[in-house]
């Protein structure tokens, strides 16, 4: 998984570099395709090397500080890129963005000891005898309906947050009549509250045995303000409220 990872986030850093060094659009296309097809690789890779490295007991609060930094990362991106492109243009500002990525890339390769792969095999709690269903691998482990629903989770869980952060400043704007300045403090506000949220949620998942009903319990009073944003108009401070609340949900999901 170390390699995958490195490999992944090595690809794409040099893809973002040259793109920033191109002049062609179908060259543009072509590089940001495969910075997108190297950067799947990274998340699961990432994921695989936590999972091998983190206690069971730790696992939530550990697995919580990956989307964290994420949703940092979402946050201090625009101010850092636009200081740049501001300071050297945007061409160059996107290089040093890839060569940052490719300085990560050498971290990591330095560090790669610590980077623990393949979890100890559990210590059997029976003797398996012939009756015994073997454990699920490979496609059909990808394949299972648990993997399925976890897969269709994400697709609209994704679809929902990529929306939000698209397109809630225009419709808040639209409907809710509200000021640029307004909107986006909003659309801050979500973003404070997602992180805020993930830290939440990877506390709890350590604290719990059922997921189900603080799930429930978390989810469903977002989604009551989410209907709420779009069917009543709010004031500024109501809005940047309740965006914020629906975002904490969002962080603890």
């Amino acid at each position: 998984a170390r390699w995958v990872l490195m490999g992944g986030l090595g690809i794409a850093s040099v893809a973002l570099a040259r793109i920033g060094a191109t002049s062609s659009y179908p060259a543009f296309l072509a590089l940001a395709l495969v910075m997108g097809a190297a950067n799947s690789a990274c998340t699961p890779a990432d994921y695989a090397i936590l999972s091998s490295a983190i206690a069971r007991a730790r696992a939530g609060r550990a697995f919580s500080l990956h989307p964290f930094a994420g949703q940092v990362g979402f946050v201090l991106a625009p101010a850092t890129m636009g200081l740049l492109a501001a300071w050297g243009g945007w061409r160059m500002a996107v290089v040093v963005a890839g060569v940052l990525g490719l300085l990560a890339v050498a971290a990591l390769f330095v560090g790669r000891g610590l980077l623990v792969e393949g979890a100890p095999k559990p210590t059997p709690t029976k003797v398996q005898t012939a009756t015994d269903k073997p454990e699920k691998g490979g496609f059909a482990l990808l394949l299972s309906p648990p993997i399925l629903l976890f897969l269709l989770f994400f697709i609209l869980n994704s679809s929902a947050s990529t929306g939000i952060r698209t397109f809630s400043v225009t419709a808040m704007m639209s409907f809710h009549e509200s000021s640029l300045t307004v909107a986006n403090a909003a659309l801050t506000g979500y973003f404070v509250g997602t992180s805020t949220g993930v830290l939440v949620g990877g506390w709890l998942a350590d604290r719990v045995r059922r997921y189900d009903l603080p799930m429930a319990a978390v989810v469903l009073p977002g989604v009551a303000v989410l209907v709420m944003l779009g069917g009543f108009v709010l004031p500024g401070v109501g809005l940047i409220a309740a965006v914020v609340f629906f975002g904490l949900t969002q962080g603890v999901l």
